[in-house]
């Protein structure tokens, strides 16, 4: 049977099953870079900057909670915290804090992005400020599939280590020569 030819691979050619799993890693990694890069919604946003203002991006509804300053030794930090939630069943999802970092010493500042995860997608959140009409500007990019190409890279190494293995040979005890 198919469960049996499929056990029996793995036992007697531990190498052949390896170079059936590295095949099958790089056809997954193929799939998740053809979707996380063709598939890409970039959605720009600006929001009031008030508590409780909500923009949607895809399916899920983002909902503004605070901005945040803080002061650190050369350095102050932006973030803006927001809930997520479905848009259709309205259930929560998880919090995303998007932040910018200035440096003074250096003057200059960073983005830091805040991803949220899911199964067949990522969402990266980017917090670009606040704008002259003191509005905060947002920039979410849903990322489709990208997991894939972890996940693939993952089942290329545990096939190329088991490709590593020897051939199982049958020992047999005597000769037919004899």
């Amino acid at each position: 049977g198919l469960f049996a030819s499929f056990i029996n691979l793995f036992r007697f050619s531990p190498s052949q099953a390896g170079g059936y799993f590295t095949h099958l890693g790089v056809a997954v990694m193929v799939i998740g870079l053809i979707g996380s890069t063709m598939f890409v919604l970039n959605t720009k946003q600006r929001i009031e900057n008030v508590p409780g203002t909500q923009f949607e991006v895809d399916n899920m509804v983002m909902s503004f909670r605070r901005v945040d300053v803080r002061q650190a030794p050369n350095r102050e930090m932006y973030g803006a915290t927001f809930d997520i939630f479905n848009k259709d069943s309205q259930a929560y999802v998880g919090t995303i804090r998007p932040k910018i970092v200035f440096y003074q010493l250096q003057n200059q500042s960073t983005r830091e992005v805040d991803i949220h995860y899911e199964t067949l997608r990522d969402v990266f959140v980017i917090f670009e400020g606040v704008d002259s009409d003191n509005k905060l500007v947002m920039n979410t990019f849903v990322n489709p599939l990208i997991s894939w190409v972890w996940v693939g890279g993952l089942i290329l190494i545990l096939g190329s280590s088991l490709a590593l293995l020897p051939h199982r040979h049958d020992v047999r005890v005597g000769s037919e020569e004899e």
